[in-house]
């Protein structure tokens, strides 16, 4: 007997070691829904229907809308309001879409997907103004495009707006936006990062109160996208317990000093973390005047922040510089990984008995605005500098 009893211990110690490594392997990530119109106009798993607005239909593999910039709804529009599609914690949506080679200018904004319905963000804090989530992209005539993202958090309606890109006409091309629920959003286009966007006062996207729209605005005012779109991919997935947010200064003169970047880091969970480490890394071009650093934050109690300060060399030429931060903590669940991409700017120095001028607001064209004479734009959400 005493082998069977040996086994039996053997066994009831393995056990315990068995859950850990199944619980460690199991997929964090949740897909929601996916869409894939080379199919049909329902998901993939058939769980969520809709139905096509005016003259949408599918061509070729694509959820095509109709050509022309009338007010009046196009794409697919869902049977009805699903929560699933809000995600509660941190979601990543990409959505792979092929523009027509005819531009459109009437209309510039282009919607992809829209649960908002009012996207600016100065819209008053009452039920509805700032619940669900939208993307589109902004013609600039030709093949040039503008990604932006608006994000309902209950109280208030972040604007994200990213980088202007040339995106062949009559080609495929896919969007990722990945929000970590939180404080952090990120913007792709075809594998390469567009923009990052750090902020405060984050948190979940409020639940959508309309139905989903993909292809154009889900009410009046509609901005119906000028193409077809070949598939959508909703994926949700936790809330990492470390955000990391740069709500300062991002932009130095060149040879300022001292010149810093406040990183903010913060423990969003409900537990202490015991150790927090920050693994900075710049790009490959800068390597030699920008060494990688190690940074200890130190322990971090539950709902804390703390501003860890990294100095910017400003020798370096005019220019956008990006760098990766790398944050390990440690807290009762184990070890936690997440990778923030960041960037800072160097400004060129203004030449001397000069001084900047500044337009502040505004939606004209930035080439028209500096042509004017304006030094400094800070419309669309992001500083120019012409020197």
């Amino acid at each position: 007997m005493r082998p069977f009893y040996d086994m039996l211990r053997r066994v009831a110690l393995l056990l315990p070691l068995l859950f850990t490594a199944l619980a460690t392997a199991a997929p964090k990530e949740t897909l929601v829904a996916e869409w894939d119109f080379s199919r049909n106009a329902a998901s993939v798993d058939g769980k969520f229907t809709g139905k096509f607005r005016g003259a949408t239909k599918i061509v070729d593999g694509l959820l095509m809308m109709a050509p022309g910039w009338e007010d009046k709804g196009e794409g697919l529009i869902l049977d009805k309001v699903y929560p699933e599609l809000t995600p509660e914690e941190g979601f990543r949506l990409e959505i792979t879409f092929q523009p027509r080679t005819e531009p459109r200018t009437e209309q510039p904004q282009q919607l992809l997907w829209d649960s908002k319905y009012l996207l600016a963000g100065n819209y008053k804090n009452v039920q509805g103004n700032h619940n669900g989530f939208a993307v589109a992209l902004t013609s600039g005539g030709g093949d040039t495009f503008t990604p932006f993202v608006w994000l309902g958090l209950g109280t208030d309606t972040k604007v994200c707006a990213g980088q202007k890109v040339s995106l062949a006409l009559g080609q495929q091309h896919t969007i990722v936006v990945d929000y970590n629920g939180a404080s952090q959003l990120e913007i792709s286009l075809d594998g390469v990062h567009n923009k990052t966007f750090s902020f405060t006062g984050g948190g979940s996207v409020a639940p959508a109160i309309r139905q989903a729209v993909i292809g154009d605005r889900c009410g009046s005012i509609h901005n119906r996208f000028n193409g077809g779109i070949a598939r959508v991919k909703l994926t949700a997935y936790p809330t990492e317990p470390l955000t990391l947010t740069l709500p300062g200064r991002k932009a130095f003169v060149r040879g300022e000093t001292p010149a810093a970047l406040g990183l903010y880091v913060t423990n969003q969970s409900k537990t202490d973390l015991t150790s927090v480490t920050l693994l900075v890394k710049f790009g490959d071009t800068t390597a030699k005047l920008l060494p990688s650093r190690r940074i200890e934050v130190g322990a971090l109690a539950a709902k804390s922040s703390r501003i860890v300060e990294l100095p910017v060399e400003t020798r370096l030429r005019p220019g956008k510089y990006p760098f990766t931060v790398t944050m390990i903590s440690v807290g009762p669940q184990g070890e936690s990984t997440l990778t923030s991409k960041q960037d800072f700017t160097i400004g060129p120095q203004l030449p001397p008995d000069s001084m900047p001028i500044v337009m502040w607001g505004g939606g004209s064209p930035l080439e028209l605005v500096l042509d004017h004479g304006f030094t400094h734009d800070l419309g669309g959400f992001a500083a120019t500098v012409r020197r």
